[in-house]
């Protein structure tokens, strides 16, 4: 396939046993990003067997399920997040921001990512939350923190597509480098694998000025317009309007 200058690329991965279905996540998701990047192309990568889903996307990239399934705990069924490990060989692009499809852009602060040689997310806010400000992550005994891998941007060079190829080595050794690292092996993530192959390779990354902003337990999503969620919070029984880009780690819809 030709590369393309620039796009986006996102994962819909749903199967019969799929925790989440991120179809009617991705709906959303393409639809904001359509709003705010209107000539930016989108692809999205599905299982070569699947029916292309019903999204307003540019080309949808078929691949073959090779991997097992990474999944969080005993109540949740299938989740493959390592395919991301695949990225540059997914992507058409040459300059490429691959994102969640339950990350929703309410904003074009992701135009930065197209400007990176190598960027993701370093910092995060609980939404609408003054006081519940995410602590970062560290990973296990190093002291560096884990890069949120939500929304993550890279040119189609040499350099990145070796460190790319060294994260797919990494999976296979994860077990052992997860026990000497004193890091969680399951699930293997690829928030993990990044984190760490930045640190093997000594690479540089750049990091987002701003924050991600994840919802959280007690808030409910009510409405959304083209430009702003407005949220219920169980909590303090009170709404509030947001007008930013959303993470919805509780996955839900308004």
């Amino acid at each position: 396939m030709t590369k393309n200058n620039r796009g986006f690329l996102i994962y819909v991965l749903d199967d019969d046993e799929s925790s989440i279905k991120y179809e009617s996540l991705a709906k959303t998701c393409t639809q904001q990003l359509r709003t705010f990047f209107p000539k930016t192309s989108i692809a999205c990568v599905i299982w070569d067997h699947a029916n292309e889903p019903s999204l307003d996307v540019d080309f949808f990239i078929p691949i073959k399920k090779t991997l097992q399934s990474n999944v969080r705990n005993k109540h949740q069924k299938n989740w493959y997040n390592l395919y991301r490990l695949f990225a540059n060989t997914h992507s058409p692009f040459d300059q490429t921001v691959m994102l969640d499809v339950d990350y929703w852009c309410f904003s074009s602060r992701l135009e930065w990512f197209f400007h990176q040689n190598f960027g993701v997310f370093s910092k995060s806010s609980m939404l609408g939350a003054k006081s519940l400000h995410v602590k970062d992550r560290c990973f296990g005994d190093t002291g560096v923190d884990i890069y949120w891998a939500t929304v993550l941007g890279w040119k189609n060079t040499e350099k990145n597509n070796d460190f790319w190829q060294k994260m797919q080595e990494n999976v296979s050794k994860w077990q052992a480098l997860a026990w000497m690292m004193n890091q969680s092996q399951n699930p293997i993530r690829f928030d993990h694998i990044l984190t760490y192959t930045v640190i093997q390779e000594n690479f540089f990354i750049q990091t987002a000025p701003f924050e991600l902003y994840h919802n959280y337990s007690v808030l409910n999503l009510k409405k959304m317009t083209p430009n702003s969620t407005v949220w219920y919070n169980e909590h303090h029984k009170q709404y509030f309007e947001f007008f930013n880009d959303v993470h919805l780690v509780r996955k839900q819809q308004p």
